[in-house]
Order: structure tokens, then sequence, then C-alpha cells
């Protein structure tokens, strides 16, 4: 069971779980954008949960509008995309539903089982007994139950546990034998564990991994840990009482709610898909020479190959029916990669069983969804503020990256610049950075602590990295035009020589960097047209890219109309404590808690000149 939480990981290295405040009825607006706002609550939540490394050694008011100018920006381009009904595109469809669907179903879990939970008097006592008693308990432990139950037979006959264990790999285990406190185990198995005599075993006790029988060793009187004072302690009982009161409610949930209900799925396409999705595995494990074992990773590139593969006429069949509503072996496959795939082994027979998971867990989460749809939870207001946020980013990527698109530049026009410059071409400025690009949370946040603690960048890079022809370099792209790579050249151009910025959201998702040099090259002269041809045209999108989405930026301003509260924005209180958010959802699964928004500003000084800026 995973309950609604926060997990915040300081760059302090401090980790806790939190409850962010709700949205209340006196909210303050800090910016207005046509009907949309930013209120003082959704710019804390950006600027303090969406971490950027150098950002400590700026202004603190600078830093503010800047993020500031940059979220009014993520609202225009949003505004125009919902013109332009960027919101009925397959993307939003199919990827930003399944994100709503979270959140719905987060509240769900509310409802159903965080407001039911009560903590009782008894668990409380039971666990004050238990804190302060420490189990030491020996173990055997088999993956075939029988096996496991043969030597709990040979057990009751009289045969010694001692005697059995040295028999046995797990003697050699250095955690056999093992301690046991209060919380560290799932409740039925500690009730078992706490309720035995001195020299007696148990059962055996089913668990992910195989099947364990525990012997009682001993008991001792538990120490109060280091740091921990008694109102610790205290917290941490009601802590583990609650989040067994809650794992009860839970169960019961759970049993009532998919009691009676029954899906079928469309075979055919089942083994089609786990079919193909084997072989695209084989493929990279090949291709990557990933070692027997190793982790193989499904993404988005391989999603795009299996849809080509099978054609939008099988992607729009009808994979399952749930509520009687048909879900399509498209949607399907969108909501799988969208909480990631992977595996060990390329074994056609394992993937398929994980595959069957997925499909089990893609039912329940449909039924759970269309549960907490029909009782309007998506209205309520906690779940509409992070929507609407979330929306907002999709949509305003969707138009940035129509924009993106739309910049061509001709031979005519690079020839035409070329004759204008005498034939002397002065490349933009070129940066070198070390990059590491990962798909993982809990990479960045592993990588983001290790950075603070002043761990070599390019050692980092050579784990994680996920940019193949970086990796044996340490990260390290070579010197390349600011033009170049999208948001990772402009906010590198932008950096001085040792800053980190990060994470920043990229198309193969997210990108911590380094710069480690910037030079600016020297002029280009007598080199012939042909010659320079795709650097000029390269320099050229870029200008004209930086220059339009400006331009287009402060025309959206005049026509959606936007007002700032700079006495408010200048009042809000903000910390530099950056720090990496993810939100643990109810019924499962785990997101960023906000989105990560490139900077740009740019923008301001030239609609400011304009004189419509309103207060």
């Amino acid at each position: 069971m995973k309950t609604t939480k926060y997990l915040l990981c300081f760059f302090l290295l401090i980790s806790v779980s939190v409850i962010y405040p709700q949205n209340n009825n006196k909210e303050k607006v800090i910016a207005k954008i046509g009907n949309k706002k930013i209120t003082d609550e959704e710019f804390k939540e950006r600027y303090e949960f969406v971490p950027q490394l150098n950002r400590i050694k700026k202004d603190v008011e600078k830093s503010k509008k800047e993020l500031l100018y940059t979220l009014i920006a993520e609202k225009l381009f949003s505004l125009e995309a919902q013109r332009l009904h960027y919101d009925t595109t397959d993307i939003m469809q199919h990827t930003y539903k399944a994100l709503e669907e979270m959140y719905v179903r987060d509240a769900l879990y509310t409802e159903k089982i965080k407001n039911k939970t009560v903590v009782d008097n008894k668990d409380l006592l039971k666990g004050k007994k238990r804190y302060n008693t420490s189990l030491v308990v020996s173990y055997l432990y088999s993956t075939d139950r029988n096996e496991i139950e043969d030597l709990y037979r040979k057990l009751k006959s009289g045969t010694p546990f001692d005697v059995l264990l040295k028999s046995r790999p797990e003697f050699h285990d250095k955690q056999n034998p093992y301690t046991v406190v209060y919380g560290k185990m799932e409740a039925s198995v500690e009730d078992s564990l706490y309720n035995l005599k001195v020299g007696n075993f148990t059962a055996p006790i089913k668990a992910p991994n195989g099947f364990y029988i525990f012997k009682l060793v001993n008991k001792q009187t538990r120490q109060l840990p280091s740091g921990k004072t008694m109102e610790g302690v205290q917290k941490d009982i009601y802590e583990i009482a609650k989040d067994r009161a809650e794992d009860r409610v839970y169960r019961k949930f759970y049993g009532d709610f998919f009691g009676n209900k029954q899906v079928t799925t469309n075979g055919a396409l089942f083994w089609s898909v786990a079919d193909k999705i084997s072989k695209l595995i084989l493929q990279d494990k090949i291709k990557n020479k990933i070692p027997n074992g190793g982790k193989v990773v499904f993404d988005d590139n391989n999603l795009t190959e299996l849809e080509k593969q099978l054609g939008k006429d099988t992607l729009a069949m009808t994979f399952m029916k749930i509520n009687n509503k048909p879900v399509t072996l498209k949607k399907f496959l969108r909501e799988f990669i969208f909480e990631g795939f992977y595996t060990n082994s390329t074994d056609p027979k394992i993937i398929a069983s994980q595959l069957n998971s997925r499909v089990r867990r893609f039912i329940e989460m449909q039924f759970l969804s269309d549960q907490a749809y029909k009782e309007g939870l998506e209205n309520l207001p906690d779940v509409k503020h992070f929507t609407e946020m979330w929306k907002d980013n999709y949509l305003a990527q969707l138009y940035k990256n129509s924009l993106l698109n739309s910049v061509k530049v001709t031979d005519e026009e690079a020839l035409k610049y070329y004759n204008k410059k005498n034939k002397n071409f002065t490349p933009v400025e070129q940066v070198n950075i070390l990059e590491i690009l990962t798909d993982s949370l809990d990479v960045i946040n592993e990588v983001l602590k290790e950075l603070n603690q002043g761990t070599d960048f390019r050692k980092l890079a050579r784990i994680h990295t996920k940019r193949k022809w970086t990796k044996n370099k340490g990260g390290e792209f070579g010197y390349f035009p600011v033009s170049m790579y999208g948001d990772i050249g402009k906010i590198a151009g932008q950096l001085k020589i040792g800053e980190v910025y990060g994470p920043l959201k990229v198309e193969n998702g997210y990108s911590i960097f380094k710069v480690i040099g910037k030079k600016k090259p020297e002029m280009k002269k007598n080199k012939s047209f042909d010659e320079i041809k795709n650097e000029i045209k390269s320099q050229l999108k870029f200008e004209k890219l930086k220059n339009k989405l400006i331009d287009k930026t402060v025309e959206l301003a005049n026509k959606y109309g936007v007002s700032i509260n700079n006495k408010l924005l200048n009042d809000v209180k903000v910390t530099n404590l950056n720090m990496l958010v993810y939100r643990y959802m109810g019924f499962g699964g785990r997101i960023l808690a906000f989105p990560v928004t490139p900077p740009f500003y740019q923008w301001y000084k030239k609609w400011e000149k304009t004189g419509n800026v309103l207060p």
C-alpha cells in the first residue's frame, strides 16, 4: 500500500515526509494572465520545490522575478494552445490523462481510506511495549514451497533448528541472526515473532522473495536510539500504528471493491505485444552490450517503434472493456510507458509475466479512476489545483514545440547572410559541458545528493548517464555552439564555468549538466558558402527561434493581458533550500510533485517597453 505523501530530498541531505498545505479560500494572486492566475502558493511551490543548483548564488529578488516571468510565459503558451485546441491532441488525451487519473485516484484514496483511518489506543499500547523490546531471530529460507514445508516437518519431528541451519546456505548470511524492532516487518509477521517464546519457531511465512521459518533466539531491552527523545519515540510509535491502521482499512476496501469485478482482455493482442516487446528488449540488450541480468529499459523510443510495428488499426483495437467502456491498446500502451518499464531478463516468458502483471494493475487503476470520476473527485480544490498546473505545463510544452518546428532557414537566407557579412562568418559562442541524462527520479535524487557532497561529476556521469556517446568520457560533450541541443545549449550559454544546472526536462528524461568550458570561436574568413552553410543555418535558426519566442510571448501578453502584483511578489518569503520533491500517490504511482520549467524571462523587458504592463 502506498499512501499520499511528499518525499522531499534536500540538497542539505535531509529526507522527510510531509503533506503540503491544501488550497484555502484566502489565496493571494501574484499575477493574472487572461483567465489564469499565479497564486502565492503556486509560486512558492514552483520556486522552492523545483531545484536549480546555481540559484543559491543569485540575488533572491532577481530569482523570484525570473521565475515569475517564466511562469507567466508558461500560462500564456497554455492559453494559446487551448485556443488552438491542443488539448485534444494525442499527448493530452493519453499522457496527460494518465497523470490526471493519478490525482483523482489519490483523492479517492484519501476519501475512502485515509479519512476513515482511526488509530486504536490498544495499538498504541502494543506499540509502546514492543518498541522497548528487540528480538534476535535466526531463519531458514527457501524460494521453494515444498522445500520449506519439508524443513518445517523436520523441525516438528524434533530435528534441532540449529542443526538444520548449519547445513544450509543461509547460515553464512551476515544478517543471520537478524534483529527485529517494532515497525520493521509487516504487522502479521511481527505478531508471529513477538508472540514466540525464546527457542520456539514459526510456521513457514510467505514473503515476496520466498519463504521463511524464524526461530526466536533472544529478547533484549532496546536502548533509546542516539539523538532520539521520548517525544520522538512517541511520534514514531503513533506513525507506525497509523500506517498499520491505514493498511487494514485499505485491505478491506480493496477486497470489497474488487471482490466481484472481472475483465477479459484480448489474448491475441496481448501475446502480439508481449512478443514484440521481448524482441525490442533483446535488440537493446545486444546493441547496448548490457550484461546478462543487467537492467534493460523499455523507453519512449521503444514505444514509438512498437506502435509503428503494430500500426494505427491495431492500436485502435479494443484491448479490454472496463465498466462496459472499451479501452484501446493505444491507451494501455501510453499508460504502460508513462509509469516506465524495465526488466532484468530477455526470456519472453518472464517478460510476458511482467506484462501480465502490468495489465492487471492497469485494470485495477482504471476501475479506481472510474469510481473517482463517478464521485466527482476531479472537482476537489486540491485536485483541480495540481491538475491545472500540470495541464498548463503540458500545453505550454506543446505550443513551444510547435514554434520550434515552425522555424525554418532556407539556403537563400543563409546565402544572403553569408554575402552580407562579406564572407566573414562569426560563429556563436561555444560551450563544453558534462551531463548526466536519466529518466529515473531515483537517479536524479541520488545525483543531486552526491553533487552536494562534492562527488566528482565525471564519476557520476560514467555511472548514471543514459547518453551513450558521452558515457565513457564522463558525460563530456566537447565544444558545441549554444545554438545546438535546444534548452541545454541555450541555458549553458547563460551559465558561468563551473556552474551546474538541472534537472532540466528534455525529450529522453531529465538532464543535469555542468559547464566546464566556454569560448568564442575565431572568425572564419574566406570560407566558401558550402563549407560553412550548415553552421550559418544552425546559427540563424537559433537566432530566429529566440526572437520568435520573445516576440510571440510579447504578442500573447498583449493579447490576453498580464497584470503583476509586485508588492505581493516582494512580500513572498522563499528559501533557497532547493528540493526535488516526489509525490507518492494513493493506490500507487510516483511523480514529480511540481513541473520542471526551463527559465524563459527575456521576453519581459521587450514587453515592458510596449507600455502594456499592468499594476
